[in-house]
């Protein structure tokens, strides 16, 4: 109790740490930059509300209600994008819980398999019309709603237990044994205990996988398949019912599975989720709507974020930096409240402080947090409009990302506009770039098409004694002195469990990995249906005594590094990538942040200043009123006589004429100087600092030839791909309407 106090005390402070922070950034505006200042401060914002919602309404949390009984319960798992593995897996084990049913928008080949588990399947146009036609069938008064990456605990029976009379619904909690640097699953878990502290307040919300209803309310009272299900309890709630909500785990959802599957499933996921956090934030007490409102912000995190990286292009605009504070100390301040709430957000939820996997989450799930805007403005979620395939679009935006960080060297740009633009084109094209390096690399990086659990489990093969440490429905790494077998290979092994039969299955080695004298052998698994029962029941209660005993298996290492070996063009030209990725990002994220803070970087592209400067230089100019320049200053301005659009000289003189200043410039390597008058508050660009050689690089791109060869090719690979997105489309219209229309995916 004490330490949640301390959490709740430190979330608190940096709460009224980043509220002081906002109000001395207003202070900080400068009187002609109060647009770009207040663009900034609503940045800030953004980031600073959830947290302070947070700490501002948080409370004592009610005492959850005593779970004294149990009641038999229906399982409905909902068919949508998920491998047949992953879905025959969680109808199995859910069929050892208690009925179960299964619901889908078109039949799966596998669903034949399941039919000895005595599992009723039905079919409708969408899943909320099956899933009415599931309620009328079943025998049981209360129905668990779960997608097929999921299956039930027995505890969801006492939970089932609460629902009579006036309570309509119940919201548990959901685990998973399957976390891994995939998909890390923090941010889930944060926002998950986020809306568990909502529904505490008093808001109504739907869980995913989580959230018992009874039958007799689902036939009574159809669910619009338009907007998420928690509207649906929302309108109960105006009927009369309730709902309770219960710190116990009643369902194991596995997670992550491969990336074509993961991505369109999180990006839904966080629609669904945006969409009935808005909608629910509209209704109860006012706490409960500041706590709905600080998780809704939360999953829109990625808006502030895109505000942020636009605001190179405000500054460019605006001329100089909008506060009166130096810029370093500046976003030093904003560096630090930010790491001080992300840390006080998980502390006061007991959520691990894990920052690069949570960085990593955030990178994954932010398409779907900016795709939801939509949903959580209207309350709805509508079907995707159109598909693009990530890897070629991964290169359309390289292309762009490239060129327009050329233009910001461009030495003969005669106007900065241009270069706030190019600027602007940079940000955006930088924030695609990753977003789908992301989707495009990570594809090719998952290659795994099931979860894993870790177990420990005895086992023979070849007549040699071994032990499997990794698991999966269709798969396993087994463990022992197993030289001599080749990848390839087709091998038996008996699997020994504690307390059930022991089954013997045939597989196919995959890979193979040596360390210390032992080898881990990677197989796949050709399971009869019968057996096939056995192996995933056996694997899950492995995994959950492997998980109550503590600390991982010595050898768990090897299941964490056996992957598929790739050959050996497939990893150049995926090394390749990553190069050519890596490098124009930190082009452009070098030069974006130069513009930043005012500056400029410009190409020389002459010999006028030898030996000082050569052709290739790259030069750091910032912006600075003439008067303010002295005699030796190298200074960038256009020439005088028009005949070329940018010159970059050292400044010889200056005498001041009729309130105007006479300067005279004149290149190292020169005879002749450049004589001209300016006003005296002129903005010239003076040199501050200077690269060697790197301008030589990037030069020949920038001609005018090659950079428009390159707009020009990725203009038209971006047309192209978006006239397959818009075919495409139509053909996963109908999968994606069936998950969305149950407001989870």
């Amino acid at each position: 109790m004490r330490s949640q106090t301390l959490r709740r005390a430190y979330e608190l402070a940096v709460a009224i740490a980043s509220v002081v922070v906002v109000g001395v950034t207003v202070v900080w505006i400068r009187p002609d930059q109060r647009f770009v200042g207040a663009l900034i401060v609503f940045a800030l914002v953004c980031g600073t509300a959830p947290v302070v919602l947070d700490a501002a309404a948080r409370l004592a949390r009610p005492t959850s209600p005593v779970l004294d009984g149990r009641a038999t319960f229906t399982t409905v798992i909902r068919l949508g994008s998920e491998p047949d593995e992953i879905a025959r897996a969680s109808i199995i084990l859910a069929a050892q819980v208690g009925p179960t049913a299964v619901i889908a928008a078109r039949s799966r080949s596998f669903l034949d398999e399941v039919a000895p588990l005595c599992v009723s399947v039905h079919l409708a146009g969408t899943t909320e019309l099956a899933l009415r036609e599931a309620a009328i069938a079943i025998g049981t008064d209360t129905i668990l709603v779960v997608s097929a990456r999921a299956f039930p605990l027995v505890e969801a029976g006492a939970v089932a237990a609460l629902l009579h009379g006036d309570v309509g619904w119940a919201t548990g909690r959901v685990s998973s044994p399957a976390a891994g640097r995939y998909a890390p699953l923090e941010r889930e878990l944060l926002a998950e205990r986020l809306r568990s502290d909502a529904r505490a307040a008093g808001a109504t919300l739907w869980e995913s996988d989580a959230t018992l209803i009874r039958a007799d309310l689902v036939v009574a009272f159809p669910i619009d398949g338009a907007r998420p299900w928690g509207h649906w309890l929302r309108e109960l709630e105006r009927r009369g019912f309730r709902g309770v909500d219960i710190a116990t785990p009643i369902a194991v959802r596995v997670a992550p599975t491969d990336a074509p599957v993961f991505w369109p499933s999180q990006v839904m996921r966080t629609r669904a989720a945006a969409a009935d956090l808005a909608d629910g934030a509209r209704q109860g007490p006012v706490r409960a709507r500041l706590l709905v409102a600080a998780a809704a912000m939360r999953e829109l995190y990625a808006w502030s974020t895109a505000l942020w990286a636009i605001l190179p292009l405000l500054i460019g605009w605006s001329g100089s930096f909008p506060l009166s504070c130096q810029p370093t100390t500046f976003l030093a301040i904003v560096g630090v409240t930010a790491a001080g709430r992300w840390s006080a957000s998980r502390l006061v939820h007991r959520v691990p402080l894990h920052p690069i996997h949570d960085a990593r989450a955030a990178a994954y799930n932010s398409p779907g947090s900016l795709l939801a805007l939509p949903s959580a403005a209207f309350g709805r979620i509508q079907p995707r409009r159109i598909y693009i395939p990530a890897q070629p679009l991964l290169w359309f935006a390289v292309s762009f990302s490239f060129v327009t960080s050329l233009l910001l060297l461009d030495r003969a740009a005669t106007s900065d506009a241009g270069a706030d633009v190019a600027a602007g084109a940079a940000v955006a094209n930088l924030v695609l770039v990753w977003t789908f390096a992301l989707r495009a690399i990570g594809k090719r990086g998952w290659d795994r098409t099931q979860y894993r659990l870790r177990v420990d489990l005895p086992s023979r093969l070849g007549g040699r004694s071994t032990r499997i440490i990794d698991a999966s429905p269709s798969g396993c790494a087994v463990v022992g002195q197993l030289d001599g077998i080749a990848v390839g290979s087709q091998v038996k092994i008996v699997v020994e469990f504690s307390d059930r039969p022991e089954i013997n299955l045939r597989g196919r080695v995959e890979h193979c990995r040596r360390n210390h004298g032992s080898v881990a052998l990677g197989l796949s698994l050709d399971l009869e249906p019968k057996d096939r029962i056995t192996w995933i029941e056996g694997m899950f209660e492995a995994a959950q005594t492997a998980q109550a005993a503590g600390p991982p298996h010595p050898l768990e290492h090897y299941a964490t590094r056996l992957r598929e070996p790739r050959p050996i063009l497939r990893t150049l030209v995926f090394g390749i990538e990553m190069m050519v990725i890596g490098a124009i990002s930190l082009l452009a994220a070098a030069v974006l942040t130069l513009v930043l803070v005012g500056f400029r970087p410009l190409i020389i592209t002459s010999g006028s200043m030898r030996p000082t400067l050569h052709i290739g230089d790259v030069v750091i100019t910032t912006w600075t009123p003439a008067r303010d320049l002295h005699v030796g200053d190298i200074v960038s301005f256009d020439d005088p006589s028009g005949a070329r659009d940018l010159i970059t000289h050292r400044l010889r003189s200056m005498t001041t004429e009729t309130g105007e200043l006479q300067i005279e410039t004149r290149g190292d390597a020169n005879t002749v100087s450049e004589v001209w008058v300016v006003p005296r508050d002129t903005l010239l660009r003076r040199t501050i600092w200077e690269i060697p050689e790197v301008g030589g690089v990037v030069s020949g791109f920038g001609a005018s030839p090659v950079r428009d060869g390159l707009l020009t090719g990725s203009a038209a690979v971006g047309a192209t791909l978006i006239g397959l997105g818009v075919r495409k489309t139509k053909r996963s219209a109908t999968l994606d309407r069936a998950q969305s229309s149950a407001g989870v995916a």
